[in-house]
């Protein structure tokens, strides 16, 4: 594992999606700049947000472009829970009941049962 302090928005680790087991660390003054720095990027699979406080946990997840968020823990996905991202890092989902939807024909029907 590899921990980089005083990021830059110029970094390459910025800018793309590094698969390898590497933690940038940002400096922020404000909740929305921290935010702001999350999205400001064409990828957006996951994210992790560490807090105590609730109601800013839920503003946090809501506001990230990503497809999963782990809160307060270091896992994005289980088995039985939709895997994917936004962005440049693909749409649709894998596991969980919304990865089965690509498989499925969809098929409603209206039926008048007044006489």
């Amino acid at each position: 594992p590899t921990v980089i302090t005083n990021m830059k928005t110029s970094m390459i680790t910025t800018r793309e999606e590094t698969f390898a087991p590497v933690l940038g660390i940002y400096r922020f003054d404000k909740e929305e700049e921290a935010i702001d720095l999350a999205n400001d990027c064409d990828v957006g699979l996951g994210s992790f947000v560490i807090t105590e406080n609730m109601p800013r946990m839920w503003r946090v997840a809501e506001a990230l472009e990503v497809g999963m968020v782990g809160v307060n823990l270091g896992l994005l996905s289980a088995c039985e829970s939709p895997f994917g991202g936004v962005k440049e890092s693909g749409y649709g989902r894998e596991g969980g009941t919304q990865g089965i939807d690509e498989y499925l024909a969809v098929k409603s029907m209206l039926i008048n049962v007044a006489n």
